[in-house]
């Protein structure tokens, strides 16, 4: 298997990465990237495995350098050590635990890996959304559904074996990551995760549209670059280093341990889903499609009917035992030779997720919550709830089977009946399954739910609106406020949501402490947070509010449409004269003499509007540096300011002029800026750009293969940063 195609960087190549899938809802991107090479293997001459050619990883024996996991534990470019089965891997070091460690999955470069691939469209498997499940919902199978198979039900997950695993950041907390030993960036939200497989509990892939490859290691989610844009559809493997993912336009890509690469598949169809057995016998089936994988090539399977209809869900016991199945209720057989039709009769509904203990034991679920079993004979079915409908399932024995579906509805299956439990969410699941006494689920909007003793977790950010703006108070408390009023809050270890009372766009949030926050946005809305609870307050406007800053309770500043400026006394909001009637986007000081506001360019002038307080009115400041709007502003001090601009303009006033003015040419549109120091900037912009600046210089960080506009950052350190943007995105930086 190729390596995948490799990115030269400083004289030497680092193979890099990729992504894939969607199976019912097509969503946009969202994202995130990691820093950990992967080897350094080529170049003018051939590097040797050591510090400087795997910083973030460990040597093997061959002398290649490896992601830092349990098997290969280390970081540095040492020498690799084994984890023995009490441990687990976190930032280089074998730690003991109950439960394993796995490994903290590092992002390449941008570079494209593997061929082009075409996006194209994915059928939708035509179910629909039910009525919010009955947790309570009991559903007694019956005589069709005993479990009849000999099989013993104490093989069912223990859940009381379930160990969390031990979480490291650098600062040596505990948090949802196990650290790499320098700060880089994870993902808060995945969006949508339309499917997923494991190797182990500390060994998640999830994959959904945009060519979005996701890695938990137990603690956090990482985004891995694809190299591929496409809607990535399912994902399955035989092991760690042998995991495949299918998508539309007959995408199919391979990960080999250390790198995502595309494979030819000998098919433009999209394909739906994808197994895999062992290294040299996996499937894929799809639109009018079946192929096999012979562990060198992929091809058209012999021996398939006439007429294939687009099928959805493929499963095996063995290389001469395979299920399929599809629209209109189909269900095909492989028997080594040639595909026969076992089709139930039951449903007309596309069957869009299969599972089997045995041949005398196998489960379709789709449309119209169905439930199908095939004992070795003949189909029974049951309708399992009160009308969702039923996207996956997976189990361990006969009497241990999982389903999930629309509207967040989970059942479970114990050998007799099916009972419905609590998931957490109201978002359609669309695939289950289950590894080392653990079992995840995922769906749209990154809804991916995580059982473990004895329950079901969210293991994700709890909206999938877009978000305008973030402001952190500390490591373990922050906010980020967004689309139709939405406001979520950071406690150090998950994102809540917060009831904002209203329902219209928010666009900017600012605080002074965890129990004095403001937001704004629409329609003059102006929320303050009390530290219990969100309350409005009036502005005396019905304008447009895009920003806010202050420098103490009785002084707060808030900007927006026609020039607005308002000003907060600590009783009450009053209007200012800011001698512009441009939207304005920003605002910024450094004390109550100095306090800056920016936005849209003047139509007499050209240029954007850029205003200063030295605290007793406002006056027009001139600049002939940027010529567009400006959405940033941010500074040290009073002859410390930086400014940013829409085409990715960036000046800098000293306290007397403003300079600057070349554009990152790398980057083609700036929305936000924040720092800690004059050595330690951040700027965000479309198109998944970020930028830092050390003191001398800007440098780019590796790209997170994506292409989501960041709207907002903002941290409390310089090993504490967030970023957000549309769909629920966040980023942290630690």
């Amino acid at each position: 298997m190729s390596s995948g195609p490799l990115d030269r960087a400083g004289g030497c190549c680092y193979p890099t990465r990729m992504t894939s899938r969607n199976t019912l809802v097509a969503a946009l991107f969202t994202a995130a990237f990691t820093t950990l090479l992967t080897g350094c293997q080529c170049g003018p001459t051939v590097q040797a495995c050591g510090p400087t050619t795997c910083p973030s990883g460990c040597c093997s024996a061959a002398d290649v350098c490896q992601v830092s996991s349990a098997a290969s534990c280390g970081t540095g470019g040492l020498a690799c050590t084994t984890c023995d089965s009490t441990q687990q891997c976190a930032a280089g070091s074998c730690v003991n635990v109950s439960t394993g460690g796995g490994s903290a999955i590092g992002g390449g470069t941008a570079q494209d890996a593997g061929e082009s691939l075409d996006a194209g469209a994915i059928a939708d498997s035509g179910t629909d959304a039910g009525t919010p499940i009955d947790a309570g919902l009991v559903v007694d199978a019956g005589t069709p559904f005993d479990a009849g198979t000999g099989m013993d039900a104490g093989t069912r997950i223990d859940a009381g074996t379930y160990t969390p695993p031990v979480c490291i950041t650098p600062d040596g907390g505990f948090t949802f990551d196990a650290g790499m030993g320098t700060p880089y960036w994870h993902l808060g939200l995945v969006t949508p995760n339309d499917d997923l497989w494991a190797s182990s509990p500390t060994d998640v892939w999830a994959v959904g549209s945009g060519g979005k490859i996701v890695h938990y290691d137990g603690c956090s989610w990482v985004a891995v670059t694809s190299g591929s844009t496409v809607a990535l559809t399912s994902i399955s493997g035989s092991a760690a280093n042998d995991v495949w993912a299918v998508g539309v336009s007959g995408t199919i890509l391979h990960f080999d341990g250390t790198v995502w690469s595309g494979v030819a598949s000998s098919t433009t169809s999209s394909l739906s889903a994808v197994w895999s057995r062992t290294a040299t016998d996996a499937w894929a089936v799809g639109s009018s499609t079946i192929l096999h994988w012979n562990g060198s090539t992929w091809s058209a399977s012999s021996g398939t009917p006439t007429s294939l209809p687009w099928l959805q869900a493929v499963y095996g016991l063995g290389a001469n035992d395979v299920w399929a199945a599809g629209s209109s209720g189909t269900v095909l057989h492989w028997d080594g030779a040639s595909w026969t039709e076992v089709t139930s009769g039951l449903t007309s509904h596309a069957l869009t997720g299969l599972w089997a203990s045995s041949d005398a034991d196998v489960w379709a679920v789709g449309g119209n919550n169905s439930v199908l079993r095939f004992d070795g004979t003949s189909w029974t079915s049951a309708q399992v709830g009160s009308n969702p409908a039923l996207n996956g399932i997976w189990g361990t024995s006969a009497s241990d089977v999982w389903a999930v579906g629309e509207m967040g509805a989970i059942y479970h299956f114990d050998g007799t009946r099916w009972t419905g439990t609590p998931s957490g969410t109201t978002k359609a699941l669309l695939n289950v399954f289950g590894v080392g006494g653990e079992i995840f689920a995922s769906g749209v909007e990154g809804a991916t739910v995580h059982y473990a003793a004895g329950s079901w977790s969210a293991l994700w950010t709890p909206t999938a609106l877009g978000l305008a703006s973030v402001w952190a108070f500390n490591p373990s408390t922050a906010w980020a406020v967004g689309e139709a009023g939405t406001i979520i809050q950071w406690n150090g270890l998950t994102w809540n949501p917060n009831v904002s009372g209203v329902t219209t766009y928010l666009s900017g949030v600012w605080g002074l402490s965890a129990t004095d926050v403001w937001a704004v946005g629409s329609g003059g809305v102006i929320l303050h947070w009390n530290g219990s609870i969100w309350s409005p307050s009036a502005s005396g406007t019905t304008f447009t509010l895009n920003a806010v800053w202050g420098r103490a309770f009785n002084d707060v500043w808030v900007v927006g449409g026609g020039g607005l400026i308002l000003h907060w006394n600590g009783t009450a909001w009053s209007p200012q004269v800011s001698g512009t009637s441009e939207m304005l986007f920003t605002v910024w000081g450094s004390g109550a003499n100095d306090v800056w506001a920016a936005g849209n360019p003047a139509s007499s002038s050209f240029m954007p509007a850029l205003v200063h307080s030295t605290g007793s009115s406002w006056a027009t400041v001139s600049n002939s540096v940027i010529s567009s709007t400006i959405l940033g502003l941010w500074g040290t001090n009073s002859t410390n300011v930086w400014a940013i601009g829409a085409s990715a303009e960036i000046m800098r006033w000293n306290g007397s002029t403003w300079s600057g003015g070349l554009p990152l040419g790398y980057m083609t549109h700036l929305n936000a800026i924040w720092g800690t120091s004059t050595s330690d900037i951040w700027v965000a912009g479309d198109a998944s750009e970020l930028a830092h600046w050390n003191g001398s210089t800007w440098t780019r960080p590796p790209s997170i293969g994506l292409f989501i506009d960041l709207a907002a950052v903002h941290g409390t350190s310089s090993t504490n940063v967030w970023v957000v943007g549309p769909r629920g995105t966040i980023l942290h930086y630690y």
